[in-house]
């Protein structure tokens, strides 16, 4: 991930690559090495330069499109994958939360609706991570399975307690916290939501509660999960 990230930064870092990167998210389909050549006033080693770097990045990728003719075939480029943490283009979706919030807020939804419009997405996220599949329905399984999810979803977890029946974390981190502050009745029943969903095709729908410490100015939130003795 870091890697990556590192490879990213440097093939992003010259502003004629980082504006071929641009011109390609605008274009959406593939360019030939002259078209950019054209349009940065470069000359074609020079585009193929950067192309490079971009390539070994794996921010670009490239095919042979054939001419019709009997020469080589035209190589051509497109982007080929979303640059994490780096917005190409102009984007605001903390204003369309506020907005959808903000909705949802005068139309009165009740927190059980949200809640259970959240545990409704965190079934289909644990089917599509089980394979639909049951795993071990100890404490320990449960709350790695808890703080893998959470972490890649950026919530920087950490398990207090897996033992016995009882699963505990911490979340360090809010990903939502911009606009939680200002609407956590709903916000925070939705992540509860999706919380009992995760759980649900793995140990069944337990008893979990969700202390939303951040939304309140503390430093984390406590996700518990009281488990029950399988049968036999």
């Amino acid at each position: 991930m870091q890697g990556n990230l590192l490879k990213t930064s440097k093939a992003l870092a010259d502003e004629t690559r980082f504006a071929i990167i641009q011109y390609l998210e605008r274009k959406k389909g593939a360019v030939s090495i002259k078209e950019l050549a054209q349009r940065f006033r470069l000359h074609p080693s020079a585009i193929r330069q950067h192309l490079s770097k971009l390539s070994e990045a794996q921010l670009v990728s490239s095919v042979a499109m054939k001419t019709g003719g009997s020469g080589r075939p035209k190589r051509v480029y497109r982007k080929s994958r979303p640059v994490v943490g780096l917005e190409l283009l102009p984007r605001d979706y903390r204003l369309l939360s506020e907005m959808l919030l903000g909705l949802l807020a005068v139309k009165k939804i009740s927190p059980d609706e949200v809640k259970n419009f959240g545990r409704q997405w965190g079934e289909v996220l644990a089917k599509r991570l089980s394979g639909e599949q049951p795993i071990e329905r100890s404490a320990e399984t449960v709350a790695r399975f808890l703080a893998d999810q959470f972490g890649a979803w950026g919530f920087e977890p950490r398990i207090q307690g897996a033992s016995g029946q009882q699963v505990k974390i911490q979340l360090h981190n809010c990903i939502f916290k911009e606009v939680v502050e200002f609407n956590p009745e709903i916000v925070c029943p939705l992540l509860h939501g999706v919380l009992e969903g995760l759980l649900t095709p793995f140990v069944g729908p337990y008893g979990s509660t969700l202390q939303n410490g951040i939304a309140h100015g503390e430093d984390s939130c406590l996700v518990q999960v009281q488990l029950k003795p399988s049968s036999g």
